[in-house]
Formats: structure tokens, sequence, C-alpha cells
């Protein structure tokens, strides 16, 4: 799975998924409410991936909006004090 994730402000991202195969294609379709309960720890690990992958090891997944879910999320995130990011 790829990532793009846009910095809006201090501590707020856009954060988009990308699938690149055909079971992470699988994984973004949602069939139901009971299909994406399920699923939602999975796409909370892809979203903390991203973040940490842009500003750092040191940063965290904080919350989410949803924009169109699971694909493209507005996401909230805190970056430990003493860390530097990569962005």
């Amino acid at each position: 799975m790829k990532y793009d994730v846009r910095s809006i402000s201090e501590g707020y991202c856009h954060i988009t998924l990308i699938p690149e195969t055909d079971i992470e294609r699988k994984l973004v379709v949602i069939k139901d409410e009971k299909d994406k309960e399920e699923k939602e720890y999975t796409f909370e690990v892809h979203y903390g991936n991203a973040i940490k992958y842009k500003f750092g090891p040191k940063a965290h997944l904080d919350g989410i909006e949803v924009e169109a879910y699971p694909t493209k999320v507005f996401a909230e995130y805190i970056i430990e004090p003493g860390s530097i990011g990569n962005s």
C-alpha cells in the first residue's frame, strides 16, 4: 500500500491510501457496516504508518475524520517532543 500524505497545518494532514495489489484493492472496498468494523484496525495501522513515513518515527495518529473512508481521511497527529519530522 502506498500513501499520499499532505500536510495541512501543524498536526493536521490529508492521507490517501493507494492500493497496489488486488488484495489491497479488495481491502479498501467496504461491503457493509460489519465489514467496515472488521477492517477498521487495519486501516488505522495504515494511517499510522503513513504518518510515521511522512513525519518521522515519533509521530502518532491522534484521530481521523472521514472524507472518502477508507481511502481518504483527514487526520490529526502528534509528534513526541524532541523529534524531527521527515517533511
